[in-house]
């Protein structure tokens, strides 16, 4: 190859070297190809097809071509990634409330003891990647994976146990502060992402595991692990940024709490990213 390119080099400097005037060196087009004119001899460069970039070919803006020169082959838009990958990233601070909370079985003659003060949720997602899905490269297939931590605090004076039987019921007691329960799930988010600059558009869906469950009363070091909260939930969630920032939307398409339990509440969250 390098035997091949020296001679090629010499071949057209000897042949410039024979031009008489500027005009003896010009490159001229015909229907579709591309061809150098040197002293009268031509050479064959390819087809003239400036509409056809190569997925590969390296784009330059409007004011930025090679040697100051607005050609054919330099176009207004940069190229954009065909794939993007974040180790870690977004972070997510949200907060929340319960959607449909109806007590029954167990739990319905104990009164809206579910009611919280605040209900707060950290998210960290790492290893995401978008996959480009048009030729545009604004559209992408997301994926990656989340660990999300929940901590609801309750207004009134019970603490969530399990009771002799292994039943998840509220211990309520007056005399007793109030307590907090909090849940940790790691998931694995897939859906649709939209980027164009500084804008980014994100619609998941996740599918999450429990990785740990427990209750206390209000300023207490000691932890009870609970049963009756699912372990395995599903959730969807909207994202609007700009730049490295964004806002979003988390509903929960599962319960918190499984199925004959005692009340089967969703939760939704809203409140914003970083490290978009």
């Amino acid at each position: 190859m390098r035997v091949c390119l020296l001679s090629l080099s010499v071949v057209l400097a000897v042949m410039t070297a024979n031009a008489q005037r500027p005009d003896d060196v010009r490159f001229e087009t015909s229907d579709d190809k591309f061809s150098l004119s040197i002293a009268g001899f031509n050479i064959g460069l390819g087809n003239n097809d400036e509409h056809d970039l190569s997925e590969d070919t390296v784009t330059y803006r409007e004011n930025d071509c090679p040697g100051g020169v607005h050609t054919g082959t330099c176009v207004t838009k940069e190229k954009q990634s065909l794939m993007h990958f974040d180790l870690l990233g977004p972070f997510s601070f949200g907060w929340g409330n319960w959607i449909g909370s109806d007590y029954y079985g167990n739990w319905a003659e104990q009164g809206d003891f579910l009611r919280t003060k605040n209900v707060f949720a950290f998210s960290m997602g790492f290893c995401n990647i978008d996959v480009s899905i048009n030729r545009g490269r604004s559209v992408f297939w997301t994926f990656g994976t989340k660990w999300t931590v929940t901590s609801y605090r309750f207004m009134n004076h019970m603490l969530l146990a399990d009771n002799a039987d292994g039943v998840l019921m509220p211990l309520i007691d007056p005399e007793r502060p109030t307590s907090m329960l909090r849940t940790s799930y790691i998931g694995f988010p897939m859906g649709l992402s939209y980027r164009n600059g500084p804008v980014r558009i994100m619609a998941t869906i996740s599918a999450e595991f429990l990785t740990n469950s427990w209750t206390r009363y209000a300023k207490k070091d000691d932890r009870n692990s609970i049963s009756g909260v699912n372990t395995f939930r599903s959730t969807a969630e909207l994202i609007v940024g700009w730049g490295g920032l964004g806002a979003f939307v988390n509903y929960g398409i599962t319960p918190l709490f499984q199925k004959g339990v005692g009340n089967d509440a969703h939760l939704i969250t809203a409140g914003f990213l970083i490290c978009l």
